[in-house]
């Protein structure tokens, strides 16, 4: 069979939000630029998805929430008429649970480091051992760190072990389903690599940065969370560009126009390509062309991650100070998160259920990933019973399974960074959360900023 062949300005391969970013963009800002974007699934918006719990009620199942401090979310949900509909926590405090209790984040920490004096002193998670050895920083002599440098090397050296094992490594750690020991102390921390470039202390360090004025927290979209986002990008996006499921992307190679990208049935010559996939689908995708690069990306680990969402029976009189926490790498549960989030969003709290969200799985924890369905849910059950001292035994629970989920910085990631930019001039774009940051305010500003760029040259 002869493929069809289309010619155009703008491949995107992947339909997640950073690549329905950067389809918006170029739409947005320039008339009559044509763009495909090729999704392999069968709808976009990546591991932005929603389920229904208890029959009707929706819940998210991927992330749930977005940083609405960042300029990029801001301005994209004003593009895209959702400002007004951003919903807000009503309790957004965040705790961590810490020998059988869960604490309060202490306020004032930066990156999981507490700059505060005063909320070391009264941190109940450090002993006086901790919190002499964490002040110590001020008088240390300086040591230098790269990029090759983890998150545990340097906060060990400068803060000491305890603020690692009980502040960073539950929030950081968490973030990216990562370990610590691992991660890179500059792509994973960057405020604390920055502060130790500039400064002998880290927490002088941070104390000195300059204040923020930046607007808004976490946020989501009330009642069909996240996926809010994922349908108005694609109902803004579809007048006008190509957008197309069930079609991956199955070989890129040079043309002489440009890039030729070819599905199963059909061609496009492209003058500039974007790849928005997770890093072992690119680095398929770019070899042979990108030998080295596609080496590199073949080597980022990931980590594999479960959400449960439980709907337990009424808690009238549960409504906690702290509707979530983290729960630390050394801890006995299985489960490395939860949030009553009937207790944090006011369009999750039901008159007839109590809502408890549910996070597991590390990079380097396959625990939960080896048991059934049903023994993950058998177990959340009972790690939620001890946790809130609650009983989680019955009610509707909702799971869903995220192989390969989460990217891990790893020491090498700055190397693999500086080595994708050079493909750059070869007008191919790679954009997600494998590069510069996981979530997905770091993905709409990664997609706004590749976008800017490609139109620059075309």
């Amino acid at each position: 069979m002869t493929k069809d062949s289309h010619s155009i300005d703008v491949v995107i391969i992947g339909g997640g939000i950073a690549g329905l970013t950067v389809a918006h963009e170029l739409i947005r800002s320039r008339a009559g630029i044509t763009v495909t974007l090729l999704e392999a699934g069968a709808a976009p918006g990546g591991k932005i998805q929603s389920a229904n719990i208890l029959g009707n009620h929706p819940i998210d199942v991927g992330p749930d929430a977005l940083l609405t401090a960042s300029g990029a979310v801001r301005k994209l949900c004003e593009e895209l008429g959702l400002a007004d509909a951003l919903a807000y926590p009503t309790n957004g405090t965040t705790g961590i649970y810490h020998r059988g209790s869960i604490c309060a984040v202490p306020p004032g920490l930066i990156s999981g480091v507490p700059v505060s004096p005063v909320s070391l002193a009264r941190s109940p998670m450090l002993s006086l051992h901790g919190m002499l050895r964490a002040s110590g920083d001020l008088v240390l002599p300086r040591k230098e760190f790269t990029a090759a440098s983890t998150v545990a090397d340097m906060v060990i050296s400068r803060v000491g072990a305890e603020v690692l094992t009980n502040f960073v490594e539950p929030l950081i750690g968490g973030m990216y389903a990562g370990d610590t020991r691992y991660l890179s102390a500059k792509y994973a921390t960057p405020p604390l690599f920055q502060a130790l470039q500039q400064h002998r202390s880290l927490l002088m360090g941070l104390r000195r940065r300059p204040r923020t004025t930046s607007r808004g927290g976490l946020g989501t979209f009330a009642p069909g969370g996240l996926t809010t986002l994922v349908d108005a990008l694609t109902s803004a996006i579809s007048p006008v560009a190509d957008l197309r499921t069930a079609t991956p992307a199955r070989s890129l190679h040079r043309s002489p126009a440009g890039w030729v990208v070819n599905s199963d049935d059909d061609s496009w010559s492209s003058r500039h390509v974007v790849v928005a996939l997770p890093a072992p689908q690119a680095s398929q995708l770019l070899f042979p062309t990108f030998v080295h690069q596609a080496e590199l990306l073949r080597s980022v680990e990931y980590a594999s991650v479960i959400t449960v969402t439980l709907a337990l029976p009424p808690q009238p009189h549960r409504r906690s100070a702290i509707p979530g926490c983290v729960v630390p790498r050394s801890d006995e549960h299985l489960i490395t998160a939860l949030t009553c989030i009937s207790d944090r969003w006011e369009h999750h709290r039901l008159p007839d259920a109590y809502l408890v969200r549910c996070s597991l799985g590390r990079h380097g924890d396959e625990r939960a990933w080896l048991m059934t369905d049903e023994e993950i849910i058998q177990r959340v059950r009972t790690d939620v019973t001890s946790i809130l001292r609650i009983d989680a035994s019955t009610g509707d629970a909702v799971l869903k399974r995220w192989e390969n989920a989460l990217p891990q910085y790893g020491p090498q990631h700055g190397a693999m960074l500086e080595s994708l930019g050079e493909i750059e001039a070869d007008n191919v774009s790679l954009v997600g959360a494998a590069y510069r940051g996981v979530g997905i305010a770091s993905c709409i500003e990664h997609g706004k900023a590749t976008a800017e760029r490609i139109l620059g040259r075309l």
